[in-house]
């Protein structure tokens, strides 16, 4: 089974776009959260666990009923536990709108939009409020595709199109990082948080990496199937 610690290269800056600002990569001293994700045999759910395996959330996919949110995030080990995030893909865009909280209280849902910046899917913004030590603030975000990271013992991974770093828009700096295990069938990947924003940012930042990752798959499995 592939580790889960990341491989960094700290000395190299990742990949620019014009007119952004780039941060050096975070080191393993700077991580807050750690939480591995991975997929059920048939892919019909995500499992989300902290770095002790403590299960968090049981991702619900549903990829062939448009009425349903594309996924659904259950806090706990199954479908039973209360729902606290869904993400549901607009087809024929780029864009995903991300809810946090259940749509059975809908006035009581959070909706954010995660939108395409890139005809080649490689930079998505989103926008969330964020609870800092100033206070609460309204703040951008970036996921670009990097290859500058991968799992230890398998560098390769590096190469994988759905290795991605969570960029604040303002100031560059690297908030999260998320690294595909493209070595392990069930092991979908793992996410490291560096900032201390809350467990409803926290949640946004997997809603809006799992969303990507997933759409990435489809993408890969249609292309496969039509021979693109």
């Amino acid at each position: 089974m592939a580790s889960y610690a990341p491989s960094f290269h700290s000395d190299a800056s990742t990949e620019c776009d014009p007119g952004s600002v780039d941060a050096k990569l975070p080191n393993d001293d700077t991580i807050i959260r750690r939480y591995k994700i991975s997929n059920t045999a048939w892919r019909h759910h995500y499992n989300v666990k902290l770095g002790d395996d403590q299960q968090l959330y049981r991702v619900r996919v549903s990829e062939f009923r448009p009425k349903k949110p594309d996924l659904t995030f259950h806090a706990g080990m199954d479908d039973s536990g209360p729902i606290v995030a869904v993400a549901k893909f607009q087809h024929f865009s780029r864009s995903i709108h991300i809810g946090l909280g259940d749509p059975q209280a809908p006035s009581e849902m959070v909706w954010e939009d995660l939108t395409g910046q890139s005809k080649s899917h490689s930079k998505y913004r989103w926008e969330t409020e964020v609870h800092t030590s100033s206070g609460p603030r309204r703040q951008s975000f970036l996921w670009k595709r990097t290859h500058h990271v991968g799992l230890e013992g398998h560098t390769w991974t590096r190469l994988s199109n759905r290795n991605y770093k969570l960029v604040d828009e303002q100031s560059g700096n690297i908030l999260a990082m998320f690294m595909s295990n493209v070595a392990s069938y069930k092991e979908s990947g793992m996410l490291q948080i560096y900032v201390e924003y809350g467990q409803q940012f926290d949640l946004m930042v997997l809603a809006t990496v799992l969303s990507l990752y997933e759409k990435a798959r489809r993408r890969r499995q249609n292309s496969t199937t039509t021979g693109a």
